[in-house]
């Protein structure tokens, strides 16, 4: 038998949020927070016109896109694709809460050449909206 113990915990999009000082809700600013995967937004002729990226084009709000950075420039111009603004605000976390940290902020136009300039590595989040700004 092997010892074990079971560690209620937070959701890396609210920890990794937090560690970066966001709320991932604001009054006035934000009511609406989308948890997505980001490991399915492969380029292709319809980046950005299928449904969900339609959905969340039109949505406002927070976006949180675990599993984010191999598919960061695809996800990025699907969002823009699909109505999201280029100067939307957007940050990138690797590693939240440990040692080997790292936080880029950008906007969704730049955010996947800074994290490529800034050496980002999985695991990483893509945190998207206006609770980026300070």
């Amino acid at each position: 038998e092997i010892p074990y113990a079971i560690v209620p915990g937070v959701t890396a999009a609210v920890a990794g949020a937090a560690g970066a000082g966001l709320s991932l809700t604001k009054r006035g600013v934000s009511s609406v927070v989308v948890l997505a995967t980001g490991t399915e937004a492969e380029e292709s002729e319809t980046l950005g016109s299928g449904t969900m990226w339609n959905a969340l084009g039109g949505l406002g709000g927070t976006l949180v896109f675990y599993m984010a950075v191999k598919q960061l420039a695809n996800i990025t111009k699907a969002l823009i694709h699909a109505g999201r603004p280029p100067e939307e605000p957007a940050l990138v976390i690797q590693e939240a809460h440990t040692a080997r940290e790292k936080i880029v902020v950008g906007t969704l136009a730049d955010i996947a050449a800074k994290s490529h300039a800034a050496a980002i590595q999985p695991p990483a989040l893509l945190i998207c909206g206006e609770i980026v700004l300070p």
